[in-house]
């Protein structure tokens, strides 16, 4: 009688709803990095979520490190899988299926959470199926960029996140959350990305191109350090470990916070003022866009399948000819669309 008590509380345990599900995709070597950003997740405000790992063919060392965590921290799992021909994306539904929590929070492997992250995230999705933070990356030598502000509730900046697919200045995984119900209503959840798309933005526009689908945008409060992998791509994983603990060190100090405020307050009256001014006319933006994607996706599509002989070679003279091309054939309309 004492047995079925417990294992019926053990169940009622595992079918128990979470705040949030934490998703952290990494692959390779990474155990320097994910000393880092695991860490910044379990310091969270919000203490009842769990923190799922899929591992996308990691190391041995990788794979020692995140099984210290899972046997540390009850709220921690590693999923271990083989190295997916992309990114991953179906091991990340496969998680998502049996996840608990009612918001699905993200994280890349180089990126750090603030503390209120999940928090200030639960609170947006209160009354909204998905939602973003403010969008800021650190660039080399601690230089900040703000990112364009978006406003998802307006159709044109919605749309924004379809050209993401392609142009990838949309919004990066870990800036982004949804509820776990609005991903279950999706028609298609994460599946392996078509050549030519980015991974994120793909996921992200199956949200927005739904018209029932209520989302929110805030451009105002930091809550991840976002290290982009460009234009640091060719880092070692050690060299970005370092940056990462040297920005470990610095949200120890006290009133840094506050700090990165009043620096970040100057780039963000400017992305206030240019949102206010009258934009350009939209048939010539949207010409303008559109080849540019064009460009783009047929290089990208093209790269993927040469990348083992020359892409580099090919990519030079594919940017060549396009603007040829475009000099010739597509400048002479612009001009006659602008006037």
């Amino acid at each position: 009688m004492r047995c079925a008590k417990w294992l019926v509380l053990m169940i009622d345990k595992g079918n128990e709803q979470l705040t949030a599900t934490v998703i952290l995709p990494t692959h390779g070597d990474r155990a320097a990095v994910l000393d880092y950003s695991i860490p910044s997740i379990l310091r969270q405000t919000v203490k009842d979520l769990e923190l799922i790992v899929i591992g996308d063919g990691v190391s041995e060392e990788t794979r020692a490190c995140l099984h210290g965590y899972v046997a540390a921290d009850s709220r921690v799992e590693f999923v271990d899988k083989p190295k997916h021909k992309r990114r991953g994306e179906p091991y990340r539904h496969e998680v998502l299926k049996r996840a608990r929590g009612r918001i699905v929070c993200y994280l890349c492997d180089r990126d750090m959470m603030l503390e209120d992250h999940v928090e200030h995230m639960a609170k947006l999705l209160e009354r909204h199926d998905f939602a973003h933070s403010a969008r800021v990356s650190v660039r080399k030598e601690d230089q900040f960029r703000v990112l364009r502000y978006l406003d998802l509730s307006e159709p044109d900046d919605a749309k924004v996140l379809k050209r993401a697919r392609i142009r990838g200045a949309g919004i990066p995984l870990s800036f982004a959350a949804h509820t776990l119900d609005a991903y279950h209503r999706l028609t298609t959840g994460w599946h392996t990305t078509p050549i030519g798309y980015l991974t994120d933005g793909a996921m992200w526009w199956k949200f927005l191109r739904n018209s029932k689908c209520r989302a929110i945008s805030d451009n105002e409060y930091l809550t991840i350090i976002y290290l982009p992998r460009y234009p640091k791509a060719a880092w070692p994983t050690q060299r970005r470990a370092g940056e990462m603990k040297r920005w470990h060190e610095r949200m120890k100090g006290p009133g840094w916070r506050a700090d990165l405020e009043r620096q970040l307050e100057v780039l963000r009256q400017v992305h206030r003022k240019s949102r206010s001014q009258k934009p350009v006319p939209r048939p010539v933006t949207r010409f303008v866009d559109d080849l540019e994607l064009t460009r783009l996706y047929w290089r990208r599509k093209h790269l993927h399948y040469i990348r083992p002989y020359s892409s580099k070679l090919f990519g030079r003279y594919f940017d060549r000819y396009w603007r040829r091309y475009v000099e010739k054939f597509i400048r002479p309309v612009i001009s006659k669309l602008k006037r």
